[in-house]
């Protein structure tokens, strides 16, 4: 897949379908559709290592960019302290954004079932 900070999914919904604080990760996952056959596989979005998370629990028509200097100076109004740009992953979603600070993020397009998750997220962060 391209650049995490340069995606677009108008046509798919997604939920927060994981979040462990005890380890500072989360998958939003866009569920495959079998009823309809129309969408064959999952896309999750891991995040790892977060900081900061402002967003709710689903989302329709998905975008993710990289952080502006506005969205930069809100979130270090919002966090106390200045935070890397690269370390930023902001949502955009019906014309709102929602932020993520975290350190690692990744999109795995996957099989899985509802409830499966992927293995090689928690090898990534350590779990």
């Amino acid at each position: 897949m391209s650049d995490i900070h340069d995606m677009s999914f108008t046509d798919r919904v997604f939920n927060l379908a994981f979040y462990q604080s005890s380890h500072k990760e989360m998958i939003i996952r866009s569920y495959k559709n079998d009823a309809y056959g129309s969408v064959n596989s999952n896309i999750d979005i891991y995040v790892g290592d977060i900081s900061y998370i402002e967003l709710p629990i689903s989302f329709d028509s998905l975008k993710l960019k990289r952080a502006s200097a506005l969205d930069l100076v809100y979130l270090k109004r919002k966090c106390g302290h200045a935070v890397n740009r690269d370390n930023v992953l902001v949502l955009v979603s019906n014309n709102r954004k929602y932020y993520i600070v975290a350190s690692l993020f990744s999109v795995v397009e996957n099989e899985l079932e509802a409830t499966e998750m992927p293995l090689h997220c928690f090898i990534k962060s350590g779990v």
